[in-house]
Order: C-alpha cells, then structure tokens, then sequence
C-alpha cells in the first residue's frame, strides 16, 4: 500500500510542477519555455495509433488531448497524470503493476473518459 502511496504522491507532485509553469512552492525547478515546448504537440500519431472517440498529439513524454485541454503522462499498465491547466486540476490514476488487461485499464481513450467525469464533477 505504502508504495502507491508514494507514486501517488510523486505524480501528483510531477502534474503539479508541469500545472505551475515548471514552479514548485514558488522555485523555478525546470524553465517555463520547457514546460510549454514539452506540452506543445511535436509529434502527431496515424489514425490508425489513436483511439476512435479522441484526437490527441504527443509532445516530449506527455499526450496531449486538445478537444479536451488536456496533457498527460502515460506510465505501465495504467499510470497516468493527467493535467487540466483552465480547471486548475491534476487527477492521478494509478493500476496494478502487472495490469494485463489494456483494454479495460491501459488504455488513454478509457482514462479518459473516468477523467471527464472528475472534471465534470470539479465544475
């Protein structure tokens, strides 16, 4: 339990920081310029690579989902920090480590839309 905690905790704080400008607690930890670069879309997947009820871009490691203003980091199995900069909010899911099931748990287009719901709910 402890260490979902802890990776709880450190993506929370990784959106935060990416939420803030590259800020934590008022210090400057990485440029505003690589914050932005990195969450602006440099590459854009085939159809064929996204999911059917979404659009999204990729920047330097974070999945952008404009229709949505949205980015989001995408770990194994599950691990997402998904950051909403016009709400003001960051929203963590994490899955088991040896999640098999993609379909249900891995997926962007299925974070997605549980993500949807917490932002409908912050309104």
């Amino acid at each position: 339990m402890a260490i979902f905690l802890t990776v709880i905790l450190h993506l929370l704080k990784l959106g935060q920081v990416m939420l803030d400008g590259g800020r934590w607690h008022g210090q400057q930890l990485v440029p505003a310029e690589w914050v932005a670069e990195c969450t602006g879309a440099q590459v854009t997947p085939p159809d064929s690579y996204q999911p059917a009820s979404m659009h999204f871009d990729y920047g330097y490691y974070w999945w952008l989902i404009p229709d949505r203003g949205a980015f989001t980091a995408d770990g194994h199995s599950g691990q997402y920090a998904y950051v909403v900069p016009s709400k003001d909010l960051v929203i963590v899911f994490t899955a088991e480590p040896d999640t098999s099931d993609k379909e249900l748990t891995g997926s962007l287009d299925y974070f997605a839309g549980l993500a949807d719901m917490i932002v409908a709910a912050a309104n």
